[in-house]
């Protein structure tokens, strides 16, 4: 099916203001999220992240993720509180390799992720119209 002319104009201008929000993010922030060599176990409530085995641990259970999940927990941990567009998730998942990749599988892995974690999926948190963040539940 073709996409009508008069909805054409608003689509192009949307990917374009993507493009232009990503690479501002990219020019203050850099592409490099990964984790520092020196922090190789992450810690956050009762779970435990190796990088260098790519273990997750809950209560001392191991929990199986893929890579995209690990790559986005990591992340999240890392920078609690930081929102991440999905884009920019998709941006850390993938790097600079020449695939593509629709933003909306962020969603379907935070949502596998979520189920993962059990409790702790409650606090990976939706931010309505940008993406997703690690926001520490108190309650």
């Amino acid at each position: 099916n073709p996409i009508p002319a008069k909805n054409l104009h608003p689509r192009i201008r949307n990917q374009l203001r993507k493009i232009e929000s990503n690479n501002q993010f990219l020019q203050k922030n850099g592409t490099n999220f990964d984790l520092s060599e020196n922090q190789t176990i992450l810690k956050y409530k009762n779970l435990t992240i190796n990088s260098l085995n790519r273990c997750v641990e809950i209560d001392s259970k191991e929990i199986s993720l893929t890579f995209s999940e690990f790559e986005i927990l990591a992340l999240l941990i890392k920078n609690q509180n930081r929102v991440f567009t999905r884009n920019q998730l998709l941006l850390h998942l993938k790097g600079d390799a020449g695939y593509d990749i629709s933003e909306r599988s962020i969603d379907v892995q935070i949502l596998n992720l979520r189920r993962k974690l059990g409790s702790l999926g409650s606090e990976i948190e939706s931010v309505r119209g940008i993406g997703y963040r690690l926001n520490e539940k108190t309650c």
